[in-house]
């Protein structure tokens, strides 16, 4: 194929996965982001599988978070550096990513048991009990840092219809039943009533009467656990969180896509954020459609109670009890 021929080839991927079949043209340089296409995190990952099927390469699994901002221009070189592999399997570990929740690994865990009857059941009642355990006695997750400056307006993310973007006010507190898993509910309301009381800032997503996503900012990072340098004038976007049976419909991108403008108000010239490195999703929609960019990475290790970071971020390394941005 030509040069001219592989960029006609996914502007048509594009227009079909994040387009719904459109004819509108895709001009190979601008950036997917300011197209207007679909906010939706898994489209994202659909499209890139749809790319590596349709020309039989492998891209990087980071292509949608280290290539910068992406373009059709952009895709088409990459397609035409990387080698060619056995159609077979193309896509099958961005494919797992793009599939819709369960996405929390305890989640994935009870899915899994479900179909096993009693023995199943047994199981994960074992795996409830445990998992607090384990999550104080020893947990290391990996984080991205990312970064997204203010000094120009979000791109525009439309909620799905019936869903309304707001701020949070008091009586929300009574609308936050089936927010998190049922084994998450209680451990993950008492966190928001802390942050709430340490100053978060809270925005919500509903869906009529209830709340199907909520969103925390800060101007001060999470009292003990990681702070912000003042010279950077920024707020932190501090939790996010979907209810189960609305994910994957780009409610969240939609919410954080406002926390932005919030942000801005504040009168912060950035937003920060750390995002599970295997939530890829999320990770994608951030770089690709809402302007953040990788600053650096962060993991947290949890041994008996306490926390240590280590992180690297501009490319310098530090670690310490809390992490300092």
């Amino acid at each position: 194929m030509t040069a001219g021929t592989v960029e006609e080839e996914i502007a048509r991927i594009l227009r079909e996965e994040l387009l719904l079949g459109s004819s509108r043209r895709i001009p190979p340089d601008a950036p997917l982001g300011e197209l207007g296409l679909a906010f939706d995190s898994l489209a994202l990952l659909n499209a890139v599988i749809a790319i590596e099927e349709a020309f039989g390469v492998q891209l990087p699994d980071d292509v949608l978070t280290s290539s910068g901002t992406l373009t059709v221009s952009k895709l088409a070189l990459l397609v035409s550096e990387t080698p060619r592999v056995p159609s077979p399997g193309v896509g099958e570990r961005l494919r797992d990513s793009a599939v819709p929740p369960p996405h929390h690994r305890m989640e994935r865990l009870e899915h899994s048991l479900a179909s096993r009857g009693y023995v199943g059941r047994v199981l994960w009642a074992a795996a409830r009990l445990a998992w607090p355990v384990k999550q104080l006695l020893f947990e290391r997750p990996r984080y991205v840092l990312i970064e997204r400056p203010l000094e120009v307006d979000s791109a525009p993310a439309t909620p799905p219809p019936g869903i309304e973007v707001r701020s949070y006010v008091p009586a929300d507190g009574q609308l936050l039943a089936g927010l998190w898993p049922d084994f998450m509910e209680r451990s993950s309301r008492r966190l928001v009533a802390r942050l709430l009381e340490e100053g978060a800032i809270p925005l919500v997503a509903t869906d009529g009467k209830r709340i199907v996503a909520l969103d925390l900012l800060s101007r001060d990072g999470a009292r003990g656990e990681i702070v912000l340098c003042q010279a950077r004038d920024a707020c932190w976007g501090l939790y996010l969180v979907e209810a189960p049976d609305f994910r994957g419909r780009g409610i969240g991108i939609a919410l954080i896509a406002h926390s932005l403008r919030v942000s801005r108000e504040l009168g912060c010239r950035a937003q920060l954020a750390a995002v599970r490195d295997d939530n890829k999703p999320m990770l994608a929609a951030c770089v690709q459609l809402l302007g953040f960019r990788v600053i650096g990475h962060a993991q947290r290790t949890r041994l008996l109670g306490g926390t240590r970071w280590s992180w690297e971020i501009d490319g310098r390394r530090s670690r310490g009890r809390r992490l300092e941005i």
